[in-house]
């Protein structure tokens, strides 16, 4: 199992989105050490293309990879010396050891592990077994968390409307004529509602998650990205998460679940109180969002 040393530094148009707050001080994290919403999609991407290199034209058969880690089975029961590190590794894990030299890979030897049971992202794998398992440490760790969320589960809330008991319906406001898909802005706009009546709420929610049927809009609010006249909605959220300190997660929820929003969209009260009588419905007025701030 080898482990690739995370020093590799970020293009530098891109370490300007990398900028951290660590100890009330912002740092650039050039190297994409910390992490992002995209951090994971950046390794991964580049350790494919090591991986193909590695099986189709070094040869390396059976090596898979997890992030920046390659891992793989070796029957040849014959080690091999590794001059660098002056010591003996199986065969594979030499022939990847050579290639991220000569690709100029950084790696460090405390993380070149090979053995017929290792730990791998926490788990115990026995290759004679064939079992993967907890450690004993672990499980305890795990049992033990367990029990502090279940022992402390009162003093949590569930975000939902049925708990809460409330509904809301308002009149749509007419949509920019530069929106080519009506639905992806309503959803968007429905999203950025909800947020902004969340942060007016007394009590203050660090974690806010919200749920739509739409991907469109779950993929702008998952990558902060879009194009005019949606960016005007998007930077209207981000200004309300910065003020509020609020950490948003918009869910996907297929249409024949969301039965509830869909009645309240499209005002169908017998709908509603067919299957949410216990709703309490009020009106709302949505955000007038023109140059990416609601007014």
């Amino acid at each position: 199992m080898s482990n690739a040393y995370r020093l590799l530094p970020m293009h530098p148009l891109w370490q300007i989105k990398q900028v951290i707050n660590i100890g009330g001080m912002r740092r650039v994290d050039r190297c994409c050490y910390f992490g992002s919403r995209s951090s994971p999609d950046l390794w991964c991407t580049f350790m494919s293309l090591v991986l193909w290199i590695s099986i189709h034209v070094c040869g390396i058969e059976g090596l898979l990879a997890y992030m920046d880690d390659n891992f793989a089975f070796d029957p040849e029961p014959e080690l091999h010396f590794y001059e660098p590190y002056n010591t003996f590794f199986p065969h594979k894990q030499v022939a990847v050891l050579d290639l991220w030299d000569y690709l100029n890979i950084p790696h460090t030897c405390a993380k070149q592990l090979y053995d017929r049971t290792l730990t791998i992202i926490g788990f115990s794998v026995d290759s004679d077994l064939m079992v993967i398992s907890l450690p004993t440490e672990s499980t305890d760790l795990l049992v033990s968390a367990i029990r502090d969320f279940v022992n402390n589960a009162s003093g949590r809330r569930f975000w939902s409307a049925h708990d809460e008991g409330l509904g809301f319906m308002a009149n749509r406001p007419v949509a920019p004529d530069a929106v080519e898909d009506n639905i992806f802005w309503y959803e968007a706009l429905t999203v950025l509602s909800a947020l902004r009546w969340s942060a007016s709420l007394p009590e203050r929610f660090s974690r806010v998650a919200i749920f739509t049927d739409n991907l469109n809009t779950v993929q702008m609010f998952d990558s902060f990205r879009s194009r005019e006249p949606y960016t005007f909605i998007l930077l209207a959220a981000i200004e309300i998460l910065i003020e509020h300190h609020i950490d948003l997660c918009v869910w996907h929820i297929p249409g024949e679940q969301n039965i509830i929003a869909d009645a309240l969209s499209r005002q169908l009260l017998s709908v509603i109180a067919q299957y949410a009588p216990w709703l309490h419905i009020s009106s709302f007025e949505p955000p007038h969002v023109t140059s990416g701030l609601p007014i």
